[in-house]
Order: structure tokens, then C-alpha cells, then sequence
């Protein structure tokens, strides 16, 4: 059974390698926690505070982080393979060598002073033009201040 831990102040918080596969940790405040290498999969994670957590090669493959703070976070080489990125904060977070698309990085709230891996960076730019001809204006500005803070 999955962990519910909603709400839950966990704040700096050392739960490296932890098993959370599908855990409820809506609104939780997981800043500055040493998330290392956790298995967060298909865990709810809507409106959680995860400003300056390490999540560097953890996996949150199918995770949905609908209004999730990751200002600073470190999501270095962190497995984001089908994660909902909706409306998320990920200014000033590292996200060099993590797994994601750009399709899952035009839903974002804001991406400025994000480091993005070189591949995804420069997908990024091939498709930018293309792309502002068909997404939403909120996404289309995502675009355009991330290109600009580079």
C-alpha cells in the first residue's frame, strides 16, 4: 500500500534510496531534502514544496507534480519519463542529464535559470519556432524566457 504523507513536513529530510513508489505527498514540504536515488514513480506530489531538494537519479517516471515548487532543485540524471510537469516551478533547478522531453516542458510554469541538458537544450531551439505556432500563450512565454535567461 502506498505511503500517504500529504501535508507531512519533511523539510531537509535524508530519506536517500526510499521506496515511495506511488506515495500521496500532496501539499507535503520536502525543501532541502536529501532525495537521492528515490523511487518516487507514480507518486502524487501536487502543490508539494520541493524548493533545493536533491532528487539527482531518483525516479519519478509517471509522477504527477501538478503545481510542484522545484526552484533550485537538483534533478540531475532523475528519470522523468511520462511525470505530469503542469504549471511546475523549475527556475534555478539542474537538469542536466535528466529524462524528459519537450513536450513535458511546455506545461511548466516557468523554466528561467534552469540548466537543461545540452540534447534537450538544443531540441528546445530547433523546435521553438514550430512550437510557438501552436501552444498557448502562457507556454509560448515558458519558451521565450528560458531562451532569453541563456
Amino acid at each position: 500500500m502506498p505511503a500517504t504523507l500529504s501535508r507531512a513536513h519533511l523539510e531537509g529530510a535524508n530519506l536517500f534510496e526510499a521506496h515511495l513508489e506511488g506515495a500521496h505527498l500532496e501539499d507535503a514540504n520536502l525543501s532541502r531534502a536529501h532525495l537521492e536515488r528515490v523511487n518516487l514513480s507514480r507518486a502524487h506530489l501536487k502543490g508539494a514544496h520541493l524548493e533545493r531538494v536533491n532528487l539527482s537519479r531518483a525516479h519519478l517516471g509517471g509522477a504527477i507534480l501538478f503545481e510542484t515548487h522545484l526552484e533550485g532543485a537538483n534533478l540531475r540524471e532523475t528519470h522523468l519519463e511520462g511525470a505530469h510537469l503542469e504549471r511546475v516551478n523549475l527556475s534555478r533547478a539542474h537538469l542536466e542529464g535528466a529524462l524528459l522531453t519537450v513536450a513535458q516542458l511546455i506545461t511548466v510554469r516557468t523554466l528561467q535559470g534552469a540548466s537543461l541538458d545540452r540534447n534537450l537544450e538544443e531540441e528546445i531551439r530547433s523546435k521553438a519556432t514550430h512550437l510557438l505556432f501552436y501552444l498557448p500563450f502562457s507556454c509560448i512565454h515558458v519558451i521565450q524566457i528560458y531562451l532569453l535567461s541563456q
